[in-house]
């Protein structure tokens, strides 16, 4: 660092227009942020007092900056630059900025973009890290910073590609081939099957409602049945209370016939009124429990289930 310190002196001019001295604030902030480490916020400002007024000093501390921050190739052009601008003014600081140059040159490494004559066909378009390198420079080598680098690939009607250059901080060319791009993938036309798929599906919810409907109608004819098997069961006991049972239930022949035909019906209706009663309410849930139109054919499906041994509800579960 001293012998920067010792061989740049400030920019001194007669008249100061407002470019310049914005390029001299730039400057001593930039310098400031060199001494106290923070080279990436330093180097920027060196860049930016650079092109409002180039002058042998502030090319020199950028240069420094780059060097310290890694990026080689930059720092070498930055060297060069001092060199040809002390060699115009007959400066002695062209010596030391030579000296530095040599010294890098052996840590600067080069990357060459091989583009293919099948890529160059489908009229590709090539960024560096975000810069649009023009065709003039494929397949020449340049000297770049080391570190990763990325490079995107993309022609009209293609798939965009990425790529990534990594280079190390020494001598030597990278090279990164670009091959021909890939056109998008078509999507496969829709089955038959699948379509017939679809449209079952999207009948599945209304089916599921009808027949639920049908099983509801079904559950209110049971319990209509069992009522009047109920009525019918309190008419045969009246008929037999009337005169051919007395009141401990002591009975002729056509009393006993009357109490049998009783019992017959009564358990008729009791069965009736259950059956009736469970194929309402699976008839009710069936059609609650329906998916909507367009949604996934999962759920939930209660159905009666009749026996001479069972009487009950059997659910169903589809996903």
């Amino acid at each position: 660092m001293a012998w920067v310190m010792a061989l740049v002196s400030f920019p001194v001019r007669a008249q100061k227009t407002a470019e310049v001295g914005k390029a001299d604030a730039l400057f001593n902030a930039g310098r400031s942020l060199l001494e106290a480490g923070e080279y990436a916020d330093a180097c920027p400002k060196f860049a930016e007092s650079q092109k409002l007024a180039p002058g042998l000093g502030v090319t020199l501390y950028l240069a420094d900056c780059y060097e310290r921050l890694g990026r080689t190739a930059s720092s070498l052009a930055e060297f060069r630059r001092a060199v040809q601008i002390a060699s115009a003014r007959g400066d002695k600081r062209g010596l030391i900025a030579s000296q530095r140059a040599a010294t890098l040159e052996n840590r600067v490494p080069q990357l060459v973009i091989v583009v293919t004559p099948t890529a160059r066909e489908q009229g590709v378009t090539v960024t560096r890290d975000g810069e649009s390198v023009p065709s003039t420079q494929w397949d020449t080598p340049a000297a770049i910073d080391p570190g990763d680098h990325e490079i995107i690939v993309s022609a009209p009607s293609k798939v965009t590609r990425h790529l990534t250059a990594k280079l190390a901080a020494q001598k030597g060319v990278i090279t990164t081939m670009v091959e021909g791009l890939d056109d998008p993938p078509v999507a496969p036309p829709e089955s038959s099957l699948s379509s017939a798929a679809t449209t079952a599906s999207a009948k599945a919810p209304t089916t599921q409602k009808w027949i639920g409907v049908a099983v509801g109608v079904a559950g209110v004819v049971g319990l209509g049945v069992g009522a009047i098997f109920g009525v019918v069961t309190l008419s045969k006991l009246h008929q037999s209370n009337e005169d051919d049972c007395n009141s401990m239930d002591q009975c002729n022949a056509a009393g006993m016939g009357l109490r049998q035909d009783a019992l017959h019906f009564g358990n008729a209706s009791t069965a009736a009124f259950v059956a009736g009663g469970v194929a309402l309410a699976g008839g009710v849930v069936l059609f609650l429990t329906a998916p909507k139109s367009g949604s996934p054919s999962a759920g939930l499906a209660i159905e009666p289930l009749l026996s001479p041994e069972v009487m009950g509800f059997c659910a169903r579960s589809s996903f």
